[in-house]
């Protein structure tokens, strides 16, 4: 069995890209309303299409599942050094693999990613064949 403090330090790793991913998401859900504005020049109220919406809600997933990662890679942490917890109200599974939660949130983030790059692509391709000037 690996040394404890390896563990420890794999797990604080863990936790750091959550973060990040979680402040990335964040950023790019603000990104994708600010985006038509100052980008595109437009005004009035913003044209919320159903690949934007889905885009929204993983990037929000992406946001719940990088907490929740750190939760859970706390207790997984707790679990090892064998510190006494009281019982989590999450499934036995998720306390034992925490790894799946990231790997959910990574899944929602590059999803959300995507698909806001084909909404964004979508509407500067309008926006120019309408004869607007697109600042990069």
């Amino acid at each position: 069995m690996p040394d404890t403090t390896d563990i420890q330090a794999v797990v604080e790793l863990y936790v750091a890209s959550a973060q990040a991913i979680t402040q990335l998401s964040t950023g790019a859900l603000v990104a994708t309303v600010v985006f038509s504005e100052k980008v595109l020049g437009t005004t009035g109220p913003l044209r919320v299409t159903r690949t934007l919406f889905a885009s929204w809600m993983l990037f929000l997933s992406a946001i719940g599942c990088g907490v929740l990662y750190e939760y859970l890679a706390i207790h997984y942490l707790a679990l090892k050094l064998e510190l006494p917890l009281e019982r989590s109200w999450f499934p036995n599974y998720l306390e034992h693999n925490p790894g799946f939660v990231y790997g959910m949130m990574m899944a929602s983030f590059f999803l959300a990613a995507t698909l806001f790059v084909l909404v964004a692509a979508g509407r500067v391709t309008a926006s120019v064949k309408k004869g607007a000037t697109v600042e990069a």
